[in-house]
């Protein structure tokens, strides 16, 4: 159980010092096994902050691309989609929804 704690401990700390959104939930996410539950297969993390929320994801930010059109992103070429405290960024949120 301590080995278990201390990566968990040393993931939350390599999250904790870019202080985003996602980090602030990382440890409840983890608890209620967020990651696991829909985190599976290949996945696009909108607003990633330069921190991708898992490994197996592709991040982008506003500066890199479109995210509110997604223009260059083909339809179902992603297994899921993460993003955490974008809409209120977006110019027009029922389109990027």
């Amino acid at each position: 159980m301590n080995l278990i704690f201390s990566k968990l401990y040393k993931i939350y700390r390599y999250f904790k010092k870019y202080e985003g959104e996602t980090s602030k939930a990382f440890g409840r996410r983890q608890k209620e096994n967020f990651f696991e539950k829909y985190f599976r297969g290949f996945g696009l993390d909108i607003g990633y902050g330069g921190m991708k929320v898992s490994k197996n994801c592709r991040g982008v930010d506003f500066e890199d691309t479109d995210v509110q059109y997604m223009e260059g992103f083909k339809n179902s070429s992603y297994n899921f989609v993460y993003s955490s405290h974008t809409l209120e960024h977006m110019n027009d949120v029922e389109v990027a929804i």
